[in-house]
């Protein structure tokens, strides 16, 4: 969207159609935020656009407080200078599935188009093949990566330690590695890693032999805009395109041309329209790749060279960065599970579901974590990486108190922020109080979920944090009412426990005495029940009613001073 005034004049269309989402904690997408800086201007005139008619498609997650902001701005903006809907904004929420929303509302907007033209009903237009798709935009993305600065871009660490967190039988393992690079990195407290991965060879293997392939052909952009340098399919397959993303219903669609059995046909039909959109978010929620979906049809078998226009790219991840550049500039850290859940299937059998990146980053790191050979192994593990900025950083005055609510492995950037405040204490700085709230299911022995258990201790020995205080949810379950163990109290489940218990501190922190508070975690049902138990404590300890409270969260965001970063 920033790129429009290259392509076209807002000022001279009739019509147009936004898709926009809000990103963050309401943050605008990256190639959209000097678009969006412009047409909020409050002094733009009221009949600035009267020509223009325009629909928006908004997506989010209400997994994030600020859901829909952008998109509701964006509409606000429009309908301030003068332009028209021709249709009512559609809000699609990714916490439950986009698809969900996204397909009524695509059939919708091609009524209203024919209504708005005069014209018989439109039909969707075919299903272009990504490579094409993607193309067209390729050299404005390039552009915007070197706007954005490359001095983070595309650089190669190596990965000098990595060592689990948890103990063996936990019920998520989750992996620390240390990186190096060869020159300073100017990240910051708060900043995340991103991290290409490459698929596992033995899906890749899998995925060939459906189609009786070597993997030798050659493939190019003109495939598939994704594979950026000519190579060989198989080099294609394993670090470019994802073959492990539940199969998309433009992809259903491209299928059913191609099969054989007229049954199976009919039935990817059906799984692609709108008729079957619930029984296709069973499937995705059930994360059936795309070799699964060809070996459930298998009279579905396109040419490959053509399947791979239909793939999506395989997207880097992102990693919150748990150290400091006050430590050492040229080298971080990150943690995270490593993915790998049960599903079970219609037929009663269980599979096992593999996140694509944690579990690359396992094999390539198991002679570092294999103890009886780390150190005479000389394997050099390099990765390909970039340094993604945040809003998600310190605050400004570090005199005020701030409140870290950081269950799971969303302790990770607070171990950042914690190290930088270590390093800024040392040398002489003035540092407010600092209260940490973390949670898991168990603080001892083999299951052990407990990550960072020392460097957190550390922390409160040398007075970097003031008060830890710890839930742990198995614990509680199995020793409810038995009072403290370690230092710890076992009746307390978790994180929002705390916060209800320990209420009118943190409304002294907050709003007496003007302090910061971050959550980072899961938003499945954390970062709810947190914010829950934060209105709770509001309404009980400041004297604030239901309402009040939810604007006084809300001008904390505002301010910067109520932070939330969580992931579904």
């Amino acid at each position: 969207m920033d790129s429009m005034d290259k392509q076209f004049k807002l000022a001279e269309e009739k019509l147009v159609v936004f898709v926009v989402s809000t990103t963050g904690n309401g943050d605008y997408p990256d190639n959209a935020s000097k678009f969006m800086r412009w047409v909020r201007r409050k002094t733009h005139p009221t009949d600035m656009l009267p020509g223009l008619n325009y629909a928006i498609l908004g997506l989010g997650d209400t997994n994030y407080s600020k859901y829909q902001q952008v998109p509701r701005q964006l509409d606000a903006a429009l309908e301030h200078c003068g332009a028209k809907k021709f249709m009512k904004r559609g809000e699609a929420d990714d916490a439950v599935g986009l698809a969900q929303f996204v397909e009524p509302w695509k059939e919708e907007l091609w009524g209203a188009l024919a209504s708005f033209l005069h014209q018989e009903p439109l039909q969707p237009l075919q299903q272009q093949p990504s490579g094409h798709r993607e193309q067209v935009h390729q050299q404005e993305l390039h552009e915007e990566e070197e706007n954005k600065g490359t001095a983070l871009k595309h650089l190669t660490a190596v990965v000098t330690g990595a060592k689990y967190l948890t103990g063996i039988q936990a019920e998520k393992q989750v992996l620390h590695l240390e990186l190096s690079f060869p020159q300073r990195v100017p990240y910051k407290p708060g900043d995340s890693i991103s991290i290409k991965p490459e698929n596992d060879l033995a899906e890749v293997d899998a995925f060939l032999a459906l189609f009786n392939s070597t993997g030798t052909e050659h493939v190019s952009s003109e495939h598939n805009a994704a594979v950026v340098t000519p190579c060989s399919l198989r080099e294609a397959l394993t670090k470019y395109l994802d073959i492990m993303e539940p199969a998309r219903t433009h992809l259903l669609a491209y299928l059913s041309e191609h099969c054989t059995d007229a049954q199976e046909s009919q039935r990817l039909k059906h799984l692609s329209s709108s008729a079957g959109r619930l029984e296709y978010e069973t499937a995705v929620q059930k994360r059936t790749p795309v070799r699964e979906t060809l070996l459930a049809y298998p009279s579905a078998r396109p040419p490959l060279l053509r399947l791979i226009e239909q793939l999506s790219p395989l997207r880097s991840r992102l990693y919150s960065i748990s150290s400091s550049p006050l430590v050492d500039s040229s080298k971080l850290s990150i943690a995270f599970s490593v993915v790998d859940f049960p599903v079970r299937l219609a037929a009663g059998k269980t599979v096992r579901r593999k996140g694509v990146c944690t579990n690359w980053l396992q094999r390539l790191c198991k002679h570092l974590t294999d103890r009886s050979n780390a150190e005479t192994c000389t394997t050099v593990v390099s990765l390909s990486v970039s340094i993604e900025g945040s809003d998600f950083t310190l605050p400004q005055d570090l005199t005020r108190p701030m409140i870290l609510v950081g269950p799971g492995t969303g302790i990770a950037p607070f171990l950042s922020f914690l190290q930088h405040i270590r390093c800024l204490r040392s040398s002489g700085n003035q540092v407010g109080r600092i209260t940490v709230f973390f949670g898991c299911r168990r603080a001892d022995g083999l299951e052990s979920d407990y990550i960072y258990a020392d460097e957190l201790r550390n922390l409160v020995q040398d007075g970097t944090i003031h008060e830890l205080f710890t839930a742990f949810s198995q614990d509680a379950e199995d020793e409810a009412g038995a009072g403290m163990w370690r230092g710890v109290r076992l009746n307390v489940a978790y994180v929002q426990d705390y916060i209800l218990e320990k209420g009118e501190s943190i409304c002294e922190s907050i709003d007496a005495e003007s302090g910061s508070l971050f959550v980072c975690g899961d938003g499945k049902s954390m970062a709810h029940d947190v914010h829950d138990a934060l209105l709770s404590v509001l309404t009980k300890h400041a004297k604030r009613t239901r309402e009040e409270a939810l604007s006084y969260l809300s001008a904390l965001q505002e301010a910067g001073r109520y932070k939330r970063e969580i992931w579904s």
